[in-house]
């Protein structure tokens, strides 16, 4: 093993987990489920003549290191150990010294960092599962060449919030190999704050590339641009500059096709795909950080405009269900798409926080 290590700079841990690794090959274990091993992730293996481990890291500490180790079975006997220095939202450059015919598809789920986003989110909001989804029997459900997950969230002690939606999707790719995925997490204001919505749905797509939509919907019965103060608190050249970032990244992504969801787009959002890893967990995170730091800032609206915050934020959420009808019918057929529109959205007709008087 020590001698296909090429730099000296590589963690202790990492040669010793490596080793553990070409133990397992030796062995002839082959058809490998992928293996949640704290920071690293082993992906599955069809074939076993050879192997090719890939370590990507970026500079710094262990405790900093974002890192992938993956056997890649193909039909020489070459073996490398290869190190790449990537910065948050630098494209990461191929392993030169691995022939391109040796190289599988490597499939890593953003499914660790989503569930972490959404403890994140449930610990800062103070927030409880709810049996929104259940009532449609649709906590879980499969169908279409598709699987999902749905959750509805509410606050234990109602302040801020209407509600949030967590919902999870895993496709077949449409070459047949490998899953795709889609991770949603939208927390839904209430009329007593005037912060934006934050929408956010990222994952995996094919072709070991990753996808993110990410936003802060506009609120209040004002046309956004016409009060400057709005504007500078929730778009100002902090989020400008997200969305200038995430798109030298990646490719942008057209609007989506359902008119009714492009009715919540705001001018800030972000739709890119053909992202690394690491260029997506760092979009991803710092929109939802800075939606949680405004959240703690927020100021309460004043009475007398929570019904016309209302008003609005219950348009928006039909708009939302009714793009989301489009979408998942199209998806997955019209019985199914309807149920999973419906628990992606949550309620429709929430009674909103704090009252008019």
């Amino acid at each position: 093993m020590g001698s296909f290590i090429r730099s000296s700079r590589i963690h202790t841990s990492v040669i010793k987990f490596g080793a553990k690794v070409f133990h397992a090959v030796s062995r002839n274990i082959s058809n490998l489920n992928p293996l949640d091993l704290g920071p690293w992730t082993m992906t599955r293996s069809q074939k076993r003549e050879s192997f090719v481990f890939v370590l990507i890291a970026s500079t710094g500490t262990m405790m900093q290191m974002k890192a992938a180790l993956c056997m890649l079975l193909a039909q020489t006997t070459s073996a490398f150990v290869v190190q790449v220095q990537t910065s948050p939202l630098a494209p990461l450059e191929a392993a030169r010294t691995v022939p391109q015919k040796t190289v599988s598809q490597l499939s890593m789920s953003m499914k660790p960092l989503y569930d972490t986003l959404c403890s994140k989110v449930t610990d800062k909001l103070g927030l409880q599962v709810t049996h929104f989804c259940e009532t449609f029997e649709a906590a879980t459900w499969s169908g279409n060449d598709a699987t999902g997950t749905a959750a509805w969230l509410s606050e234990t002690s109602p302040q801020y919030l209407t509600g949030v939606s967590t919902c999870t999707t895993t496709t077949t790719t449409t070459a047949g190999v490998g899953r795709a995925e889609e991770l949603m997490l939208n927390v839904w204001m209430g009329p007593s704050y005037d912060v934006p919505h934050l929408l956010v749905t990222f994952g995996l797509d094919q072709g070991n590339l990753y996808h993110v939509t990410a936003d802060y919907v506009p609120r209040g019965a004002i046309v956004m641009g016409s009060d400057p103060q709005y504007l500078q608190a929730f778009y100002d050249e902090t989020v400008q500059q997200a969305w200038t970032d995430a798109s030298a990244a990646g490719q942008a992504l057209g609007p989506a096709p359902e008119f009714e969801l492009r009715l919540l787009d705001s001018p800030a959002k972000i739709a890119v795909t053909g992202l690394t890893a690491a260029s997506a967990e760092a979009i991803v995170v710092a929109h939802v950080d800075r939606f949680l730091a405004w959240v703690e800032q927020a100021q309460q609206v004043p009475a007398r405009l929570r019904g016309s915050f209302n008003m609005r934020d219950d348009k928006i959420r039909q708009y939302y269900y009714r793009g989301q009808v489009a979408k998942q019918a199209a998806a997955l057929g019209g019985d199914l798409g309807m149920t999973v529109a419906a628990v992606n959205t949550g309620p429709t007709a929430e009674a909103y926080v704090g009252g008019g008087s």
